[in-house]
């Protein structure tokens, strides 16, 4: 209910000279506007979530995009004036792009790492010569003797550090810890870097200096105020 300054929760009280609109309700004898309950949080419709744009030692400049309406991953290419697309991973049965996340290596190809919405899934994928790789699951969520898969891939992301293999950091969605996937040999392992009762690894991100890799993230802690903090380590 909108009483014109502050917005509080009120009975319909007192009668009003006349009859109220169908948005407002009689309070203390007066007609008021009703505000209605906002809506739960949940990600918006759209084409274009979680851009990423990187400039490339070739001089051109990519951007990888999330399409939450289609759920598709997209590449494009400036060209100048406008911006082109120039690659689609599009897949009937699969939400793909949610959490991207993407970096340029030294050859000009594009890493990428994402979720499969519709499974919670971990994905990764390349991008060079004009064409997407198939997307590989690096976390599937399925725990040695548990019965049920962990949602996995939110805050996802991706680095390239020196002569390291991609390296993702992103978040268990089941247990609010952090796990970090590296490939080595062609093969995905994870390991669980941050365990706690406290609910960690929101708003991730990671950056390399002098040989070490570093991760923001935002943690939730009700134990003790305030309730969240930023913090910062090293994954080494």
């Amino acid at each position: 209910m909108n009483t014109g300054a502050i917005e509080e929760c009120q009975a319909p009280s007192g009668s009003c000279a006349s009859d109220c609109g169908d948005t407002e309700i009689c309070v203390a004898d007066a007609c008021l506007e009703i505000i209605p309950k906002a809506p739960s949080g949940q990600m918006l419709d759209g084409v274009g979530l979680f851009g990423e744009l990187l400039h490339l030692a070739d001089g051109s400049m990519m951007l990888g995009y999330y399409d939450r309406v289609l759920g598709n991953v997209h590449i494009a290419q400036n060209t100048g004036s406008s911006f082109t697309s120039v690659g689609t991973f599009a897949h009937p049965s699969l939400d793909t792009g949610m959490w991207l996340s993407m970096v340029a290596g030294t050859d000009n190809t594009l890493h990428l790492a994402f979720q499969d919405a519709s499974a919670d899934l971990l994905m990764y994928t390349t991008f060079s010569n004009g064409a997407l790789s198939v997307p590989e699951i690096v976390d599937d969520g399925v725990r040695d003797g548990e019965n049920r898969a962990h949602p996995v891939g939110a805050s996802a992301a991706i680095i390239l550090h020196g002569d390291r293999d991609p390296v993702i950091v992103y978040q268990d969605g089941l247990t609010a810890d952090v796990e970090v996937a590296t490939n080595e040999q062609g093969s995905w392992t994870r390991n669980t870097i941050m365990e706690s009762p406290r609910l960690d690894g929101f708003f991730i991100d990671v950056a390399g200096s002098d040989g070490a890799l570093w991760m923001s993230h935002y943690f939730y802690d009700r134990a003790a105020p305030p309730m969240g903090e930023l913090e910062i380590i090293t994954l080494d």
